[in-house]
């Protein structure tokens, strides 16, 4: 997993903050990716090409100022990944990440890619963001862990049944 830094767009800053100037709270709920690379800037309203957007699986408050959030990739269609951002519940662009040359990742139907984005909200009104997440990302690897030491008991077993074996024979 790569996590990445993105900015905040203006958007995102305009939401948080009510017509009276006060703060207003705020929902994070969606990660979006696509495939075009550019230099983002705090005026961009949307992703250049988003092809998918999942709702975010996991959310850490790590700091009063910043959130690590992530979304679970596991679908297709093929593409280069070289835009991430993160949305609104109503859809505003909050935050976002892109490169002209650099590939964060190549996604297909068959890998399981986590996105995670450290998001530094110092720009927006303390304590006027919340993070809507669907759950915890341990969940999603409970059917591969589970096959991983299936496998190893596996190997274990049939270490020691070789083990066994050569002693009875001597």
């Amino acid at each position: 997993m790569k996590h990445i830094q993105p900015i905040i767009t203006q958007a995102g800053l305009n939401a948080s903050v009510g017509f009276d100037g006060k703060a207003v709270k705020i929902d994070v709920a969606y990660i979006g990716i696509g495939d075009h690379g550019y230099q983002p800037k705090r005026t961009h309203t949307a992703l250049s090409n988003e092809r998918l957007r999942l709702p975010i699986a996991d959310a850490l408050k790590t700091s009063p100022t910043q959130w690590q959030v992530a979304a679970l990739f596991d679908t297709g269609p093929e593409f280069p990944v070289r835009e991430v951002g993160a949305y609104l519940s109503d859809g505003t662009l909050l935050a976002l990440w892109s490169h002209p040359e650099d590939v964060l990742y190549w996604n297909t139907e068959y890998n399981h890619a986590i996105q995670a984005f450290s998001l530094g909200l110092e720009a927006l009104p303390p304590d006027s963001v919340n993070v809507i997440s669907t759950g915890s990302l341990n969940l999603f690897f409970d059917s591969e862990f589970a096959q991983m030491a299936a496998v190893q008991i596996g190997n274990m077993t049939r270490h020691l049944t070789a083990l066994i074996s050569q002693n009875l024979h001597l």
